[in-house]
């Protein structure tokens, strides 16, 4: 993608800057309030750093926990990380494609990559620099939409493009389950935790849920949720 900071930046300006999960559609929503519960499960110290890769509007890593926890993000838009220091935040501007993370080896407990792989070329470096600044024996958390969810086989069979819903025109790849698990043993890590949100049939205009269904089989579900183990 040519100008990829000024893509995002135009693509934040024309968005809304403001975070309310009970503002954002059930599919969303969903996938916001699973990566909270397991961050809050890990019981992380007050001393404890967290890292959130590509952080989106910014408010999400407000809701991660209490404020004595540190708080890192790295984006790559200026339009982004000129708002982190409203929150109380330590942000880096960073290509997380081609910049080497600024921080040691082993520096956090906690790192968080939240819908952002489907949209980068080199992920493999992304998930070597993540698995290179988590501590070991802790832990990575990435998501990523499903591409054999409920909603993507539907649209797949009835030729839908998948660019629509929890899928948009700037995703460049898909992943199942079993792509990224074995993706990140390659990088090492170890453990996976295999999670989901709901499963819901696609409209034309919108997502309706489809109850019980993700919980009988996590390949219905709508996002892939893993967490691992360094």
């Amino acid at each position: 993608m040519k100008n990829k900071s000024k893509y995002w930046d135009e693509y934040y300006k024309n968005s809304d800057l403001e975070f309310d999960i009970n503002n954002y559609p059930l599919f969303t929503k969903s996938l916001y309030l699973n990566i909270i519960e397991q961050i809050k499960g890990l019981n992380l110290l007050k001393s404890a750093k967290i890292l959130d890769i590509w952080w989106w509007n910014g408010k999400l890593i407000k809701c991660y926990m209490n404020e004595t926890v540190e708080k890192y993000v790295v984006d790559i838009s200026d339009e982004q990380i000129k708002n982190a220091n409203e929150i109380g935040v330590k942000w880096y501007l960073v290509d997380i494609e081609k910049e080497v993370l600024p921080f040691d080896d082993e520096y956090f407990d906690f790192v968080i990559l939240t819908e952002v792989l489907e949209h980068i070329y080199d992920y493999d470096f992304v998930i070597s620099e993540a698995r290179r600044v988590v501590k070991k024996w802790w832990k990575l958390l990435v998501t990523t939409p499903n591409l054999t969810s409920l909603s993507s086989r539907i649209r797949i069979f009835f030729w839908f493009p998948l660019t629509s819903q929890s899928f948009d025109k700037s995703h460049i790849r898909f992943f199942r389950f079993e792509d990224l698990e074995e993706i990140l043993k390659v990088h090492g890590f170890v453990n996976f935790i295999r999670l989901t949100t709901y499963a819901f049939l696609p409209t034309l205009t919108s997502l309706i849920k489809v109850p019980f269904l993700w919980k009988i089989n996590k390949n219905f579900g709508e996002h892939i949720i893993l967490v691992a183990n360094k």
